[in-house]
Parts: C-alpha cells; structure tokens; sequence
C-alpha cells in the first residue's frame, strides 16, 4: 500500500470518527428536542386550559357587563329625567328669584319709607308700651278671673252630668209613676162610677224663691229653695216674670238649700220663652 492508500485511509477512518461523533450529538440534540416539544406540548396545554377557562370567565364577565350597562343605562335615563325635571326647577327658581328681587327692591324702598317714619314713631311706641303695660296688668287679672271661670264651668259640668244622670233616673221613675198614675185614675174611675168622690190633688205649702240657675237646652232648673224650706220630689213650681207665666217645673232631686227641678214640656215652650236666673217661682198657683 502505498501512502496514498494509507492516507486516504486514515481520512476515512477520520471521517468515519467525526460522522458518528456527528451522530451522537444529533441523536443528544434530537433527544433534548423532543424534550422540548413535550414540555412544551403540555404548557401548550395548559395554556389553552387556562385560556378556556378565561374565555369563561370572560362570558360570565360580559354577560355581567351587559347586565350591568343595562342598569346603567336606565339610571342615566332616570338620571337625565331628574336632570330634566331640575332644569324645570330651576327655571322656576329663576323666575321666583326675579319676583323675589322685585319684591325686595320694593321692600327695600318701604324700608327706607319706614325708616324715615321710625323716629317719628319713637314717641308713639313709648306710650303704646306703658299703655301695654296697664293692659297686661289688666290681662293678669282677667286671667285670674278666666282661671276662677273655668273651675266654675268645670263644677257645672259635673253638676249637669250629675243632674243629666239624674233626669235618666227621674224619666224612668216618672215613667213607673205614670204607670201607677193611670192605676189610680182607672180606679178612682171606678169609684166615680160607683158614687165615691175622691179629691186627689193635695194642696202644696206656700214656697216662694227664683231660679239661680238654668239650662233651657235639656229643660232644668235649680230652685234656692230646698228641703229646708220644705220642699219635696215631685213638687210643682210655676216660674213667672213679672205677671208673665214662663214655665212649670217639677221637683227631681232636693237638696237642704236647693232643688233641682225639670220643665214640663206640656205645658211649656222654652224656645218663645226662655227661662232667665232671677225668675221667680212659687207653689201658690196651682
């Protein structure tokens, strides 16, 4: 062999080294490439795992948007009537502040009209406040006597809700009387009939007095005379003015210097004439 053929041997036998020193580092390269791809395949996956998911939760936020830009559109919409209705408003606060300042030039004018009138009134007000002065001094005693009025009315009012209770049980009494009443005339009917006369009307003793206070709405009267003067239920008063007839009362309920008595509506019309405090009473007129 010549040193061609060795050299040419030992080009090929370097050639043979390198190429597969060549396939070596391609089969390391391939290896770690596919390592490459296959972690890069399962980040790929989960990327578009994650990217699913974000596309969900972009869905749910864009339903939510839309929900909520329709709440907001409505609140602009109710927003820009109330801004309607204020630009409303306001123009009407416009013109009632032109009114307004109208009025207060005009106030203002009288103002100094007034002011110009203050020192002339000085004087006035000045007698007026000493003459107020007496009024209230005149005030306080007609409260004390309004104060004393109303302790009156409110005895009066126990007085008539008394006597009002009264007259229910003096109705139901004269009712029950009426019943007996009508008894006794159906029996002295009977005796009439038969040939016995009876007199039944009793003579009452001589009272005289006058009326110290009336109600001519419920019919009720208070005699100043009471069972100390010899006065008895069921008496009859004549009430008189002068020589006019006015009424004829009847004794409820007696009292040691007073009676209470209620009208006969029979024979009395307290609206043609009514009866006064002061009028006087007697059991002599039958």
């Amino acid at each position: 062999m010549n040193i061609f053929g060795k050299v040419l041997v030992v080009v090929i036998f370097l050639l043979s080294i390198g190429f597969a020193v060549a396939q070596m580092i391609l089969f390391t390269e391939r290896t770690q490439y596919r390592e490459k791809y296959e972690d890069t395949s399962a980040k790929l996956d989960r990327t578009e795992s994650r990217l699913e998911e974000t596309e969900q939760s972009l869905e749910e936020l864009r339903t939510e948007f839309d929900r909520f830009r329709s709440s907001k559109r409505r609140e602009i919409e109710n927003l820009e009537d109330d801004i309607e209705d204020k630009d409303l408003q306001m123009t009407r606060f416009q013109r009632d502040r032109e009114e307004l300042s109208a009025q207060l030039t005009k106030a203002q004018e009288n103002n100094e009209a007034l002011l110009g009138n203050l020192e002339r009134k000085d004087e006035i007000i000045e007698k007026h406040e000493s003459r107020i002065a007496e009024l209230d001094e005149r005030v306080k005693e007609r409260m004390d006597e309004i104060d004393g009025l109303e302790e009156d009315i409110s005895e009066q009012r126990a007085l008539i809700n008394e006597q009002k209770n009264n007259i229910a049980r003096l109705e139901e009494e004269k009712e029950n009387a009426l019943t007996r009443l009508q008894d006794r005339e159906r029996q002295l009917a009977e005796l009439e009939a038969r040939g016995v006369h009876v007199d039944i009307i009793a003579p009452l003793p001589p009272i005289d007095g006058h009326l110290s206070r009336v109600d001519n709405e419920i019919g009720v009267a208070i005699i100043n005379r009471g069972s100390d003067h010899g006065v008895q239920i069921n008496y009859d008063f004549v009430v008189y003015r002068e020589d006019d007839y006015i009424a004829r009362l009847y004794v409820m309920d007696v009292y040691p210097n007073h009676a209470l008595a209620r009208v006969d509506r029979d024979v009395t019309d307290l609206e043609e004439e009514p009866m006064e405090v002061g009028d006087k009473v007697t059991t002599r007129i039958r």
